[in-house]
């Protein structure tokens, strides 16, 4: 699928709201999962196209208690078990102060890599979630910035960025641009801003993926989410993230589907391998 078209895809097929191309390297996999897979979630596209078109509320968030956090360090907390409310919905979420903590872009041009790659090209890492969309030929969709150097042509009238200036992270809708490419040390860019203001921003129907999502609290600290099964909708994930206790101002969503990977190093780490191999992240590291 060409840059110019859009398409909200299930799990699996590498193509989650993307605006890359089809064709995608996948990773070794057992195919009777896979197959398994396959059959649940095309029993379940068949199963909602038979039931009547209802309005349905919001998810009711479940609010997470202080003891849900694990705290890593100081400044970073991990939760492996958020209730975003949609079936098999389940969220982990890293909190990042980032007065403790480092956020930088990592890309590969044309070249993408699997999860373990990944872990072994960034040895001392914190934590990485995959970050832009990108073709079939591994090259980011929109603009990515790391230490200081720009890959891409910026996302202007759609979108969003997390970028990063003076250290600090700003995450804001393209439309709303106040920043110049020399300013910026790092960024990343995505499609759709998921909560603006503290509001849902995506409404439109679709159907459910797995999702990676950054996110700025109204403390400043960034949020990195990612849901390890099929995942909610688009709209379903905006709206939890803006009823939910996690106090988000401004939230994105990433490139997900068969593209989502999450690692934290935890004592017991956290590892999220995505389905396809990927040329982008963003990392956190120590100051």
């Amino acid at each position: 699928m060409r840059s110019n078209q859009l398409s909200y895809a299930p799990l699996f097929d590498g193509r989650q709201c993307s605006t890359r191309p089809c064709s995608r390297q996948a990773l070794p996999a057992s195919r009777l999962v896979r197959a398994a897979v396959l059959v649940l979630l095309l029993s379940a596209c068949q199963l909602r196209e038979l039931l009547p078109e209802v309005n349905t509320p919001a998810p009711t968030p479940v609010s997470p208690t202080a003891s849900d956090w694990q705290t890593i360090a100081p400044g970073l907390e991990l939760h492996r078990s958020l209730a975003t409310g949609a079936l098999f919905g389940q969220a982990y979420a890293l909190r990042v102060d980032p007065r403790l903590f480092q956020l930088r872009a990592h890309y590969e041009p044309g070249e993408a890599r699997s999860f373990d790659n990944w872990l072994d090209a960034l040895p001392g890492v914190v934590a990485f979630i995959n970050a832009n969309f990108f073709d079939s030929d591994f090259r980011i969709n929109g603009l990515l910035v790391a230490d200081g150097v720009s890959h891409g042509r910026p996302w202007l009238t759609r979108g969003g960025t997390l970028l990063l200036r003076d250290g600090l992270p700003i995450l804001q809708q393209n439309q709303m641009r106040p920043w110049q490419l020399g300013d910026l040390q790092q960024a990343v860019q995505g499609f759709p801003m998921l909560v603006l203001n503290r509001q849902p921003a995506y409404r439109r129907s679709g159907p459910p993926a797995r999702r990676s999502v950054v996110a700025l609290d109204r403390s400043g600290r960034v949020l990195l989410l990612a849901t390890p099964l099929l995942g909610p909708s688009l709209a379903d994930m905006a709206a939890w993230l803006a009823a939910s206790d996690l106090d988000i101002e401004s939230a994105l969503n990433l490139d997900g589907g068969g593209s989502t990977l999450f690692y934290v190093n935890a004592s017991d780490p956290l590892r999220l391998p995505s389905l396809d191999a990927v040329p982008a992240l963003l990392a956190v590291w120590p100051m």
